[in-house]
């Protein structure tokens, strides 16, 4: 193989190769660990994975996140092929939904 390519056999034998980048060579051929340049920007779109989903709306798993979704509870989500996708403002509406005023508040009216 090329010394191109960092290898290591696996627990079956099996040659794995690790493609690094370019930059993580240094001119004597030695790898070295490189740290991104400071925090990875967070992405200005408004539809969280059900991670940051839970996250949103103050510290919910994301096993809560699937049993709402299986007994209609929650928040609203979409599901792009095998994703499932929340987006802020549907979060927003239903913890906004979810506001009482006292523990004998049911949150329905009339």
């Amino acid at each position: 193989m090329s010394r191109d390519f960092p290898q290591h056999a696996g627990a079956m034998g099996f040659r794995l190769v690790f493609l690094l980048p370019v930059s993580a060579r240094q001119n004597d051929g030695a790898l070295r660990m490189q740290h991104p340049p400071g925090p990875i920007p967070h992405s200005d779109s408004p539809w969280r994975r059900p991670p940051a989903a839970g996250k949103h709306l103050g510290g919910y798993s994301t096993s809560t996140l699937a049993k709402w979704r299986l007994t209609g509870f929650g928040p609203a989500y979409s599901k792009v092929g095998r994703n499932i996708v929340y987006h802020v403002t549907d979060l927003d509406a239903w913890l906004a939904s979810q506001r009482r005023l006292s523990t004998s508040d049911t949150g329905q009216e009339g």
